[in-house]
């Protein structure tokens, strides 16, 4: 029988190889090796971490959010909405640098995952529950140390990341 985890000379258990540089990195002379990206870990397979966004900088786009919505008197928002979820954004993301990504494949989350985020699991669960899952996502964002997910990112299977370069639209 074998035995898991492989044994002997046969099996060597090492530290995993380097990453990749990015195409068109150049290695000057003086210039340390590529290291990789330092940020926070990666919730996608096989990419690089953004830095997951602060439970107060996800406040902060909550409020924000709330002041374009007056602001624009509505349809302002709602038009800059439709457009900005294909980019995985909110009009406040979009001001602030945020995305939200998929959990499953890394991107930036789609138009329909973004009205699923959004529609579904903020305006229907919010207005039904008369704003109870609103409060409860709140301590959700504020309490989970890794993540700060809020209930509507775990309907939609996303993560708020800090991406101002644009990096998850790939």
């Amino acid at each position: 029988m074998s035995s898991y985890p492989p044994q002997g000379p046969s099996y060597q258990a090492g530290p995993p190889p380097p990453p990749q540089a990015p195409p068109g990195y150049q290695n000057y002379p003086g210039q340390p090796a590529y290291q990789g990206y330092q940020g926070y870990p990666s919730y996608a397979p096989g990419g690089a971490g953004a830095p997951v966004s602060t439970a107060g900088k996800r406040f902060g786009a909550y409020l924000l959010e709330a002041l374009l919505l007056i602001v624009t008197l509505f349809i302002g928002w709602l038009i800059w909405s439709l457009v900005v979820w294909s980019k995985g954004q909110t009009p406040a993301k979009a001001v602030l640098g945020m995305r939200c990504i998929n959990t499953t494949t890394g991107r930036a989350a789609t138009w329909g995952t973004m009205a699923l985020r959004e529609l579904v699991g903020k305006l229907i669960l919010g207005n039904i529950t008369f704003g109870i899952t609103t409060i409860v996502s709140a301590i959700m964002v504020l309490v989970d140390n890794e993540r700060h997910e809020a209930l509507w990112d775990k309907i939609a299977s996303t993560v708020v990341v800090d991406d101002p370069e644009g990096r998850y639209l790939v």
